[in-house]
């Protein structure tokens, strides 16, 4: 299984790039709640990753 990383994009307070294993998106922070719920936002909160 392969998996993601999610990181702020520098100078936003509320923009995310997520790497998937072939490419990068970027998405909001309600995109990504949505997507992959409460707890990897917590996460990226707490340790910018």
């Amino acid at each position: 299984m392969v998996g993601i990383q999610c990181e702020w994009v520098p100078g936003t307070m509320d923009q995310v790039r997520v790497r998937l294993p072939d490419h990068d998106v970027q998405v909001t922070l309600k995109q990504l709640q949505q997507i992959a719920g409460l707890d990897a936002v917590h996460e990226l909160y707490l340790k910018g990753l």
